[in-house]
């Protein structure tokens, strides 16, 4: 018998699977691939196929199947919102998309403060949800309208105000997890007799760190945000194992979160805004130590290039005149307090702003909720504007996440800078200036192969440099393809281990393979350059056809359009459908596929051309995306100009088309001979015309 393609394979998956109850939707049609193949990174790895269960009997059915011959040669990579930065959520093999129905609230007891979810939960519409209740879930990443809890999981994410409230891991309780080999571990409820799985599973994982406790503490750098991803040194404490500890930050390496209790902490009542002024960058960031002494929830800053971009907003001569800056030219500490009482809140501000006054600080103060969060939107747009300086080469995502002690960061910023200003690289730089935390964007044009030679050489400048600085390349955003470098952070002693435990969970190295780990330490993980590059696939599109169809190129899947927050305009044919193929970021993609197709000597346009016009079929012209994309995609355009190819390509023109194109003239005609037209009209003949 011959050997089965992974194609042919992935077919009858979907057969058997559906046949033995699955109740989800299980999808190997290309659009729906390619919507997955993207995430917000360089990064374009088309999966084989989709599953999207419907919640954790599903999720198990689908598991266990795999551990079957022939399926067991299969790969699977959990997804969420996929918004990551580094190609967490990319796979070649089968993605599972816990978001289009895993939705779901669990259990909820506002009494004690606690949440259970399934992994698709969105962000902001958790907190929306809990508002009433005067409670919130504490991570606050820039991408929660679309950011999903078990995304947050596995990549430990933490945002603004982590140096007060932490990480996603520190208020992650309890979950269901879905171990490779289809075996359920259920820690939600903390009370209840540990399965003999779980012991098994927490004695040999203590059996494997207790050895290095040593090499951990030489070995882990004292950040702000501690190292998760593995994190081997909060996982293991006093004897115990804390698996949630283990699981936030392993990107779906070790399994799959079928649900997650989480910690909820009080809405603060009172918060206030000092916008802090500099001349320059590095002073605003040299400033870091004196105002964290004041304990703020955050410090954030954004680069003098971001501040020019953030001068193009429609509504910058309002912001300038909050920020006492018309006419100059600041960069700017944002400092927010809260506080649960109004006399808390303002003897803080009191103390901090005696302290300024002393060193003759240039500041404002900003208490109005409406202005404060007018003014964080400055730093909540960081990435949209980056993408909008000018030239062809765009500031992108690769080295997006480095941290350091907040004492190194203004060195380690001036040497980094210094560093590509002499490799004549343009960049942007904005971040999380309490917690050391800097998102570093070189400029680079991903179409010219010179130009993506220089992912790796600049990601290692970056590596040496952090090293200089005791810090680490992940510091909020996840590791994804950038796991090929956890054997150099970790080191050979700790490596092992990390690879002793990704043996015990996945030893056939099927969940999310080729990043962070792999069950033997020779194995190599997936190099950084050598990961297919959407840049790489573009560069066959002809100039005047990427200038033509610039929505499709402009598109850096960003992924704001997955968003469902009721106050936001875009996109409402997705928000209905839940179908991302229906997204502006589907539709941008399908039109890019049709123009790679048609620049191959014997692409399959014909073909890609039917899916893109499927998927323009359901846009309503709204141009919500226009102004609501960051990058600025408006799909309405990019139909317009994609149907008149269509039509005059590969459309059978008929009558009631020729006749449609000359209604103007046409209904002069009618005029006069009303009764033939009202005859057409009453019989409905007009659709047999074609």
């Amino acid at each position: 018998m011959m050997q089965q393609t992974q194609r042919e394979v992935a077919n009858l998956f979907e057969t058997v699977l559906i046949s033995k109850g699955f109740k989800g939707e299980f999808h190997l049609d290309k659009a729906t691939c390619l919507v997955n193949a993207t995430d917000n990174s360089i990064y374009e790895v088309l999966p084989l196929a989709i599953a999207q269960p419907r919640d954790l009997a599903d999720l198990q059915q689908l598991v266990n199947l795999a551990q079957l011959e022939p399926f067991n040669q299969l790969c699977f990579c959990a997804r969420g919102g996929g918004t990551g930065t580094n190609g967490q959520s990319l796979t070649n093999g089968v993605v599972i998309d816990l978001s289009r129905f895993m939705t779901r609230v669990l259990e909820f007891k506002p009494e004690e403060r606690t949440i259970t979810v399934e992994p698709g939960m969105i962000l902001s519409d958790l907190n929306r949800m809990l508002v009433k209740h005067g409670l919130f879930f504490a991570p606050n990443v820039s991408t929660a309208d679309r950011a999903t809890i078990g995304g947050m999981i596995a990549t430990d994410a933490a945002g603004k105000g982590s140096l007060i409230y932490g990480k996603t891991a520190d208020h992650f309780l309890g979950m269901q997890l879905v171990l490779p080999n289809g075996d359920l571990i259920d820690t939600l409820d903390a009370n209840a007799m540990p399965s003999a799985v779980q012991l098994e599973l927490e004695q040999k994982i203590a059996a494997f760190i207790e050895p290095v406790q040593g090499e951990i503490e030489a070995r882990f750098p004292i950040l702000q945000r501690p190292l998760s991803g593995y994190n081997l040194k909060q996982c293991y404490q006093n004897g115990v194992v804390n698996l949630q500890r283990l699981i936030a930050g392993s990107e779906g390496t070790l399994g799959l979160v079928a649900a997650a209790k989480l910690n909820l902490l009080p809405i603060p009542k009172f918060k206030a805004l000092m916008v802090v002024h500099y001349p320059s960058f590095l002073a605003a960031l040299k400033d870091a130590q004196f105002l964290i002494q004041f304990q703020p929830l955050a410090i954030e800053a954004i680069d003098e290039k971001v501040q020019q971009s953030a001068q193009t907003l429609p509504n910058w001569p309002s912001l300038a005149k909050m920020l006492n800056c018309e006419g100059q030219s600041y960069i700017s500490n944002f400092v927010e307090f809260v506080a649960e009482t109004q006399v808390e809140l303002d003897a803080k501000i009191n103390q901090v702003q005696q302290e300024l006054n002393a060193r003759q600080a240039n500041y404002v103060t900003i208490l109005e909720n409406n202005q404060i969060n007018q003014l964080w939107s400055i730093r909540s747009l960081a990435v949209g504007l980056v993408g909008k300086l000018p030239g062809v080469a765009k500031p992108i995502a690769f080295v997006e996440d480095a941290i350091v002690p907040p004492e190194h960061l203004a060195d380690f910023v001036a040497d980094l800078q210094a560093e590509l200003e002499r490799q004549n690289f343009r960049y942007a730089m904005y971040g999380h200036v309490d917690v050391g935390c800097i998102h570093v964007r070189p400029a680079l044009d991903m179409q010219n192969p010179v130009d993506r030679a220089q992912i790796r050489p600049i990601t290692e400048s970056v590596i040496k440099l952090l090293d200089k600085y005791h810090g680490i390349l992940w510091g909020e955003h996840g590791k994804g393809y950038r796991g090929e470098f956890v054997p150099h952070v970790f080191g050979p002693v700790l490596y092992a281990v990390l690879c002793q435990i990704k043996n015990l969970c996945d030893p056939q190295n099927r969940f999310n393979p080729g990043k962070l780990t792999a069950p033997n330490p020779t194995t190599q993980l997936q190099r950084i350059e050598l990961v297919p590059m959407r840049g790489e696939l573009d560069q066959i599109i002809p100039a005047g056809e990427q200038k033509l169809f610039a929505g499709a190129m402009l598109c850096n899947g960003n992924a704001a359009c997955f968003n469902q927050e009721p106050s936001n305009a875009m996109c409402p044919s997705y928000k209905i459908t839940r179908n991302r193929i229906h997204s502006p970021k589907g539709r941008a993609m399908l039109v890019k596929e049709w123009l790679r197709e048609k620049a191959k000597p014997n692409g399959e346009h014909k073909q890609a051309a039917a899916a893109a016009f499927a998927a323009l079929s359901g846009c309503l012209g709204c141009k919500a995306c226009a102004g609501k994309c960051p990058t600025q995609v408006s799909i309405p355009d990019l139909r317009s100009n994609f149907l008149h190819s269509y039509q005059r390509d590969y459309a059978k023109i008929n009558l009631r088309d020729l006749m449609l194109a000359q209604i103007e003239n046409l209904l002069p005609l009618a005029a006069k001979f009303p009764k033939m037209w009202n005859f057409i009209h009453r019989n409905r003949l007009a659709p047999s015309l074609g």
